[in-house]
């Protein structure tokens, strides 16, 4: 799903756009700033009018396993942070508050999108965002569960962090010690 507002906002627009073009949405993005706490409030709307969507129009046929439709998480804002993207040794890291306020904030957002519209969240580490390198992700790994938000790996963004795609995957994301994924 484009930005919001670049779509109908309607439902019912939206579903009769997608039906003329043979078309389904897959997910809903978040792209900005997750850690501010005066802009989050925004969030928390633009996470219900996102989802509240994606709950009500076609979406993608759901293959064995899959969740869609989705909403993909992704922080970007911090201009300082974004200079130095694809630079782990220089690139400066949120103090500990600050990360546990980004951790609380994606949690809320992904509670609502799971437990009030059955989108599944994802977090997208992102070139330049706060949620880039390997010890971040891995930190990611370990504070939010993968009950509450799977990840939406970009390979590409890995590597441009630094990172073997397929070595991180492997060690960091362990795919048999993830439980299975159920709403609650």
């Amino acid at each position: 799903m484009a930005p919001w507002g670049y779509l109908p906002a309607d439902a019912a627009e939206l579903t009769r756009q997608l039906n003329a073009h043979q078309l389904s949405l897959v997910a809903g993005t978040i792209f900005d700033d997750l850690v501010s706490e005066a802009h989050f409030p925004e969030l928390v709307t633009l996470t219900h009018n996102l989802c509240r969507t994606l709950a009500s129009v076609p979406a993608a046929v759901k293959t064995p396993g899959a969740s869609a439709p989705y909403l993909v998480v992704i922080d970007f804002g911090n201009p300082e942070r974004a200079k130095y993207a694809g630079q782990s040794e220089k690139a400066p890291r949120l103090s500990a508050d600050d990360w546990q306020r980004m951790m609380r904030h994606i949690t809320i957002l992904s509670e609502i999108a799971w437990q009030e519209y059955g989108v599944r969240p994802v977090i997208h580490p992102h070139a330049g965002g706060c949620i880039e390198f390997a010890d971040e992700l891995a930190r990611l790994v370990s504070d939010i569960p993968h009950q509450v938000a799977g990840l939406c790996l970009d390979t590409g963004h890995l590597y441009y962090a630094g990172m073997d795609p397929v070595a991180f995957t492997a060690t960091v994301l362990d795919p048999h010690r993830l439980p299975p994924l159920q709403r609650r």
